[in-house]
C-alpha cells in the first residue's frame, strides 16, 4: 500500500509543479489587478499545499519503503545510484520550492 501512496503523492507534486508555468503565463497576460492577485493566490495555494505537501509525503513514503527494503537515507554509499539520484533531485526541488 505504501507503493501506491508513494506514486500518488509523487504524481500530485510533479503534476502541480508542471502546471505552474501555465499559471505564470496567464498572470503575465492578465489585464486587471484583481485577476493578477487571484492568480497569485492560486499559485501560492498550489505551491504550499500540493507541491510541498506532496513532496514531503513522497519523501516520507520513500523513506518508509527504503527502510523496508534495507536502504538508508543517511548511509548513501550502500544505496543503488538511482536512490541517491532521487534523493538529490528531491532535495533540489525542495530547496527550489522554498526559495521561490
Amino acid at each position: 500500500m505504501t507503493h501506491f501512496f508513494h506514486i500518488l503523492f509523487g504524481a500530485i507534486w510533479l503534476g502541480t509543479a508542471a502546471t505552474l508555468p501555465f499559471w505564470g503565463n496567464r498572470m503575465n497576460r492578465a489585464d486587471h489587478l484583481h485577476t493578477v492577485l487571484g492568480i497569485v493566490d492560486t499559485i501560492f495555494i498550489l505551491k504550499c499545499v500540493f507541491i510541498m505537501g506532496g513532496l514531503l509525503s513522497t519523501l516520507a513514503t520513500g523513506s518508509a519503503l527504503a527502510t523496508t527494503y534495507g536502504f538508508s537515507i543517511s548511509a548513501l554509499d550502500g544505496n543503488p545510484m538511482w536512490i541517491n539520484l532521487s534523493l538529490f533531485i528531491s532535495l533540489v526541488i525542495f530547496i527550489n520550492s522554498w526559495v521561490i
